[in-house]
């Protein structure tokens, strides 16, 4: 799995351009709550777990995931 730093992720910080790291997975534009602009390049674990449960990132991974965070190991079964 490809790996990134949080400065990395911060770069991709546009309604078009969207990552967010979430239990040291990052995630390539989510999908469409409005609540996760907030949180955009940055990482949205608290958000996320508030509106989801994980089966949502396993559901959508082929899809999403695009990496996990350098030096964390993602809490998240995919």
């Amino acid at each position: 799995m490809k790996e990134y730093i949080m400065e990395g992720v911060a770069k991709h910080n546009r309604k078009d351009d969207l990552w967010i790291a979430v239990k040291g997975t990052v995630l390539d534009h989510p999908g469409g709550a409005n609540a996760l602009f907030n949180f955009m390049g940055r990482d949205a674990t608290e958000k996320f777990a508030m509106l989801h449960d994980d089966k949502v990132i396993t559901k959508y991974a082929s899809h999403t995931v695009i990496g996990r965070i350098k030096g964390q190991t993602p809490s998240l079964e995919l």
